[in-house]
């Protein structure tokens, strides 16, 4: 009889650890994001630029918080009488629609000193009218703090 007990207290014991795991990974998980609205945008950045290690899947930021991903890297194309020229590369990415994007928004590629992990943030939305989508927003490489005080002395 005791071992029925016993069995009972550890199933109910095992399936209160599970439900209170589901529950923490619900409350950690910002689940929201899933079923947000999504736009998209492009980014032209020149060859000379470099894009320093960013891939498709990266994050893309608003003020250093996470905001949207890359979504594609494309070559982009202009025409000559030879033929066509490689001139930069166009990065599409997805943000939520409640992100307003103007006029002079500067998005920059920010590249890690070390290993991966480099990430497009959008350090200003901009000003006055709203941005066409479909015109691209020039991008910007981010200085370092350290550079940006020596260049500033």
């Amino acid at each position: 009889m005791r071992t029925n007990r016993d069995n009972v207290k550890v199933g109910l014991f095992v399936l209160t650890g599970i439900v209170l795991g589901v529950v923490v990974v619900f409350t950690l998980a910002d689940l929201s994001r899933l079923f947000e609205s999504k736009q998209q945008w492009l980014v032209f950045y020149h060859l000379s630029d470099g894009l320093k290690g960013l891939k498709e899947g990266a994050m893309v930021t608003l003020g250093e918080q996470p905001a949207g991903e890359v979504v594609g890297i494309e070559n982009e194309f202009e025409s000559t009488p030879d033929g066509e020229r490689v001139i930069g590369k166009l990065v599409t990415i997805s943000i939520p629609v409640r992100i307003q994007l103007f006029e002079n928004a500067t998005i920059e590629l920010l590249a890690p000193p070390l290993g991966s992990g480099t990430k497009l943030n959008i350090r200003h939305v901009g000003q006055g009218q709203r941005r066409d989508p479909t015109k691209p927003i020039m991008g910007q490489l981010a200085v370092s703090e350290l550079t940006e005080s020596l260049v500033r002395e």
